[in-house]
């Protein structure tokens, strides 16, 4: 009787000990709560919508500086215009050297002399926000820097020309793709940005022999590749204290693109001829890609109330992919320890 009695008692600690490591290994985890991803037990004090509103508007202005259509300038400041009416602000330079210094704080790298950036460099701007964690209200004013027509990290363009003389079917070979990741995680969109060798020819041949298992023995493809980053700087303090009070306890980023090709000429086989056409352009817009953390507020509480907790959410590689899956270009994205190291 006390056998059994016992056995129960163990079977019961047992179980008991399972569910209180299972609450443990959830408690600092990044959960779904709303519309929105929060660190666990970190809540918007204000309503979502006005944060992913914004979060929308400089994945637009992103976007418009990648693809450069027509009238670009002036819809990258109609957007910023729009930020404006949501709460952002644009910053001067004696704004953000304020934040610069306070940066200097808690940036423990090595630098001589660390230089404030020229702001020249890049458009700052500026949103706060409030989260409350166990009763306790923290103010979150995210730093965002975006590039403009200056050369500065977070823009680029890359060339490279990429020739193919083996067989391949047109529907079953990329003419490009992205690769992007954060760390070893790859960053995937709702919507496939890739195109085939025949998604990117079909317009440009008057021939109803061509289809996706047509042979193309021969292309040389010019591509170019342009990106754009933003990254967001989170300093954090609690509500009712003075700025002095901030530090800043998380940074992240994201990417936008667009690439572009010029085919000279390509071959292609039908019924045993082979037939020539010239002058294919084309270009594909490889959309903006984000962390799940990027522009996470709550990710910031965490990093302010917790030393151990991640400090940045970072795209770490990002890679365009040409025919025969060859790199068109390896984008150097920028990771910066603090926006005070940004040249």
């Amino acid at each position: 009787m006390l056998h059994k009695l016992w056995a129960k008692v163990k079977k019961g600690m047992v179980l008991s000990t399972l569910i209180c490591l299972m609450l443990m290994s959830f408690s600092g985890v990044v959960s779904a709560n709303s519309d929105e991803m929060t660190s666990s037990g970190i809540q918007p004090l204000q309503s979502s919508s006005i944060d992913e509103q914004i979060n929308k508007i400089y994945e637009k202005r992103g976007l418009v500086l990648a693809q450069k259509k027509e009238g670009y300038l002036e819809e990258y400041d109609r957007l910023g215009k729009e930020l404006e009416s949501l709460g952002v602000e644009f910053l001067s330079p004696s704004q953000v050297e304020e934040k610069m210094e306070i940066a200097k704080k808690s940036y423990n790298g090595f630098s001589p002399q660390v230089i404030i950036p020229a702001n020249g460099k890049y458009t700052w701007s500026s949103i706060r926000n409030s989260w409350v964690k166990n009763g306790v209200t923290y103010e979150v004013q995210h730093l965002t820097a975006e590039s403009n027509s200056n050369a500065s990290i977070l823009k680029g363009t890359q060339a490279k020309v990429i020739q193919s003389s083996i067989n391949l079917q047109a529907a079953s070979v990329n003419l490009v793709t992205s690769l992007i990741k954060e760390g070893a995680t790859e960053l995937g969109k709702p919507i496939d940005v890739t195109i085939t060798i025949y998604d990117a020819l079909k317009s440009f041949v008057n021939d109803a022999n061509f289809g996706r298992t047509t042979i193309i023995p021969d292309i040389t493809t010019n591509y170019t590749v342009s990106w754009y980053q933003n990254i967001d700087f989170m300093y954090v303090k609690k509500q009712g204290d003075s700025d002095n009070n901030q530090e800043l306890t998380f940074m992240s980023s994201a990417v936008a693109g667009e690439t572009t090709w010029v085919i000279p000429t390509f071959n292609y086989k039908v019924s045993g001829a082979t037939k020539s056409v010239k002058n294919v352009v084309g270009s594909n817009t490889y959309n903006y890609y984000n962390t799940v953390a990027h522009r996470n507020g709550s990710m910031g509480v965490a990093a302010y109330l917790n030393p151990s907790a991640a400090r940045n959410a970072y795209v770490t590689y990002a890679a365009i992919i040409g025919v025969g899956g060859k790199n068109i270009g390896l984008i150097p994205v920028a990771t910066p320890a603090s926006p005070v190291v940004m040249p």
